[in-house]
């Protein structure tokens, strides 16, 4: 069948506006694709940066809080008093209100201890469990595993297991030793105590974000 001129030039007419149509409609999906794809980039990048950001907040709170609390003159001056054993002082109830008064404040530290080797026990934080007598320190790494230090940070976690809590669980602690002023000798020592537990889902939080 011959097709006439007019149906020729309406069918060139038809393809031209279809493959224009089909070509614009292409550049259109991938742009989207791009604008989707940078927009999810850019929310992902936030997530992670407030994720990175919460977790660097949390161990600095108790970076910080192990420094503060090593020079903590109220603590040092009530430690001293505990210590002397006099009748109206300081007893061990209010050492571990005063170290429950800290951790509170941040949710990622689990305990705080507070060893006084003149008395053979460690203060905590915990409500339940105020004392603990430590008769042999060397059986508790947290007293006697020597902290590596980095030049650019001074103080660095150790990882060890706590004997201490009534459910023992592994933990990432800042020691710092205590100084009273009366020689050279640590007086005590002070651990702020990070639950292992914690910081493992955290870091899974984070991981899910990135995966």
């Amino acid at each position: 069948m011959t097709i006439g001129f007019r149906a020729k030039v309406l069918l060139a007419i038809t393809l031209i506006t279809t493959l224009s149509s089909m070509l614009i409609a292409a550049i259109f999906l991938n742009q989207s694709t791009k604008m989707v794809e940078e927009s999810y980039i850019r929310s992902l990048r936030n997530m992670m940066s407030v994720s990175v950001k919460a977790f660097d907040d949390s161990i600095r709170v108790a970076y910080d809080t192990a420094i503060t609390l090593s020079h903590d003159e109220k603590l040092i001056k009530m430690m001293q008093e505990y210590e002397d054993g006099g009748e109206f002082g300081t007893d061990a109830l209010d050492l571990s209100a005063y170290l429950n008064s800290f951790y509170t404040q941040n949710s990622i530290i689990d305990e705080i201890y507070l060893y006084l080797p003149a008395k053979k026990q460690a203060i905590t934080s915990l409500e339940y469990h105020a004392v603990q007598e430590i008769f042999y320190p060397e059986k508790y790494k947290w007293l006697t595993e020597n902290q590596v230090r980095p030049a650019e940070s001074g103080l660095a976690p150790i990882l060890v297991y706590d004997q201490i809590d009534r459910s023992p669980k592994y933990m990432l602690t800042y020691r710092r030793k205590m100084y009273n002023g009366a020689g050279a000798q640590p007086a005590a020592s002070i651990a702020v105590n990070l639950d292992e537990r914690k910081l493992y889902y955290q870091k899974a939080m984070f991981y899910d974000l990135v995966s």
